[in-house]
């Protein structure tokens, strides 16, 4: 996830500074036919422990006694304060939460839904300054980690944490104290095991925080390297790749977290609605033909008049929830003619850069185009199959 003055790095409390922008359009409701295919819904609901089909293999064991664990143990590093948490309505975010879960020898997830407010004793609760002033942040699971490499939990002397994956309230009021009707809420949110709470830490609710997801986000199962292709497919639900990429003409689609509010109100901690509920604060996409380039927020709106080619966000053929799951988006679109395509290989891991731009974050992903001048030759892809290349 970018904001429009920093690249943010994921580390155990969000560190970038963020300012909240007047949004400069009214909701804007897309065409097209949101859709998961069968073959990426089945990848789905074997890494993603909110969708319909939840793992009843996931339940945990309890130990008898805690972990043993050093008084102090060290799981992150950075260059500045922490800043507490930005995050947008109905987003799903991992907290690294130290002191809980001592009992915890493996990941618990959660098996129906709605998802429940509390999971192997550990729940979450939102305060803001608006109403409802207090609510619950659904779980999606719940995961002990050492804080050693390789190192099995409970070792010596090895710390360890938990890594409890939520759901961020649709209800959370986003902060804007620049708009024409200045917003400034106070939030905050508390996890509390057995009842007892812990620390408050601040969330600053934003409009929207675009996060591209990729197989590391989705599986809070899964050990490194588990795999940090972007989530971007075809329109059988296969990931576009190298050796399997775009064309133009194509219509993909690319999957996301922290796109925010929606039309209708999504439900917090519930399957997405039907008909699907379309994105209120997503500008649109920007497409940048060129090789590796990193996503971009384009020309700002109040400094531009945006036509086609001039780096302004363009409105995609759809972008809302992806049908059936909880806090997960998907953004619909049709690759467009490009000029010089170099094929991907030989260093040339992308060469179109996808960039969605909401209302105050925006992030991309670097895909493979066929050129069209080798399409259906297969000279244009890369010889080494590699889902992480």
């Amino acid at each position: 996830m970018r904001t429009f003055e920093s690249i943010q790095v994921q580390v155990p409390q969000s560190l970038a500074i963020r300012r909240c922008r007047k949004m400069d359009h009214a909701p804007r409701l897309m065409s097209g036919s949101p859709r998961i295919s069968g073959a990426f819904r089945r990848t789905l609901n074997l890494s993603m422990s909110y969708i319909r089909t939840l793992s009843l293999g996931s339940m945990a064991l309890l130990l008898p006694a805690a972990f043993a664990q050093t008084a102090n143990t060290v799981f992150g590093s950075t260059y500045s304060l922490p800043a507490g948490l930005d995050a947008a309505p109905g987003q799903i975010l991992n907290l690294l939460v130290a002191g809980i879960a001592a009992n915890l020898t493996a990941r618990v997830a959660a098996t129906s839904l709605p998802l429940p407010n509390m999971l192997a004793g550990i729940s979450v609760q939102m305060t803001q300054s608006f109403s409802p002033q207090s609510v619950p942040a659904p779980i999606l699971a719940v995961r002990p980690v050492s804080t050693c490499l390789g190192v099995p939990l409970g070792s010596v002397p090895c710390g360890h944490y938990a890594v409890v994956t939520v759901q961020i309230p649709y209800e959370v009021v986003p902060t804007c104290p620049f708009c024409e009707a200045a917003v400034s809420n106070v939030a905050h949110l508390v996890v509390s095991e057995n009842g007892v709470p812990g620390g408050m830490v601040t969330l600053t609710p934003d409009f929207d925080q675009v996060h591209v997801a990729n197989a590391c986000d989705l599986d809070t199962a899964a050990t490194f390297p588990c795999g940090s292709k972007p989530m971007v497919t075809h329109p059988d639900g296969s990931l576009v790749t190298a050796q399997s990429p775009a064309h133009v003409g194509e219509e993909i689609v690319i999957y996301a977290l922290g796109l925010g509010r929606t039309t209708p109100m999504a439900q917090t901690g519930q399957a997405s609605p039907s008909p699907a509920a379309v994105t209120q604060n997503i500008r649109g996409l920007i497409y940048n033909y060129g090789i590796n380039l990193p996503p971009t927020q384009g020309v700002p709106a109040p400094f531009a008049t945006c036509a086609i080619g001039t780096g302004c966000p363009e409105p995609p053929a759809f972008s809302g929830l992806a049908p059936g799951a909880v806090g997960l988006y998907q953004v619909n679109f049709v690759i467009p003619p490009g000029s010089n395509i170099f094929p991907c290989g030989a260093g040339v891991v992308s060469n179109l850069t996808l960039s969605i731009v909401g209302s105050s974050s925006y992030d991309g992903a670097g895909i493979c185009v066929e050129p069209p001048a080798l399409a259906g030759t297969g000279q244009g892809r890369s010889p080494t199959p590699s889902w992480r290349e």
